[in-house]
């Protein structure tokens, strides 16, 4: 059971001196297992719980402590609490409870997604620079402008807008300027990345093409149609033998590349 709590302006702790175990919530909060829910008020001069049984119905005396016991009287019970509830939104996920994290939080997470919506609009890179705001530190400026937008995909970002977007960008520290959020360059005009592939012709097809450009050769005409075979996938060697074949060939041009053979008939 809790034994006794102390507290803060902000925050409870609630301390359990029989196990050791402690944890830090905030002055009003909640938590609901399979049976049972808790819930809490805390001001300046006490503390209040309130706890309902599954059927929403004040518990009895036997399910308060039975409640208690299995939040807060074990090391599971404990764990879990602490996971649901302990410094819940002060921080990212995974970060100690120990830690800080002084720019995560929903007034500064504002503020970023102000930024991220224009540039989603304008698609122009930005700069935090250090110069404007000389009363804080470099690294000050790295941990306003990063926390405040883990904050924003944390607890504000319900379709998953920003995460996305924030995918399309890179976050850099420039020495002696800023922190700057540039857009990865092939998601600057928008989310359709440039990066694809090339369709290739098949290996196994590659003596029925090289057999069609020979039979062009040989039959085909100056004026008539060039030949043309795309979506090729020739080596360094492959293309300078190409090159070395169509060389003594006065009666044909040849632009020949990685992906392309084009060949024209002239009059020699």
């Amino acid at each position: 059971m809790i034994q006794s709590y102390l507290s803060n302006n902000k925050q409870v702790r609630f301390h359990n001196p029989t196990t050791g175990f402690q944890f830090r919530c905030w002055m009003a909060g909640a938590v609901t297992t399979a049976a049972h829910s808790l819930s809490w008020v805390h001001t300046s001069t006490h503390l209040s719980l309130t706890i309902t049984n599954k059927h929403n119905m004040s518990a009895t005396h036997e399910e308060i402590k039975k409640a208690l016991q299995d939040m807060l009287g074990t090391e599971t019970g404990a764990k879990k609490v602490v996971e649901a509830l302990a410094d819940k939104q002060d921080k990212p996920a995974g970060w100690s409870r120990r830690s800080s994290a002084s720019y995560y939080n929903e007034v500064y997470a504002e503020q970023s997604k102000k930024v991220l919506d224009e540039m989603m609009i304008d698609r122009k890179d930005r700069l935090f620079s250090y110069g404007a705001w000389p009363h804080l530190s470099a690294q000050s400026v790295y941990l306003r402008v990063n926390q405040s937008l883990r904050y924003l995909v944390d607890h504000a970002d319900k379709d998953g807008v920003y995460r996305k977007f924030l995918s399309m960008i890179s976050i850099t520290r420039e020495r002696n300027l800023g922190v700057k959020l540039t857009f990865i360059e092939e998601f600057r005009n928008g989310p359709g990345s440039t990066f694809a592939p090339t369709i290739v012709v098949p290996s196994s097809d590659v003596a029925k093409w090289k057999q069609r450009m020979e039979t062009w050769l040989e039959d085909s005409e100056p004026g008539e149609a060039p030949f043309v075979v795309n979506n090729l996938l020739l080596s360094p060697d492959e293309i300078k033998d190409l090159k070395l074949e169509f060389a003594g060939l006065k009666s044909v041009l040849a632009s020949i590349s990685a992906t392309s053979v084009k060949l024209i008939k002239i009059n020699p």
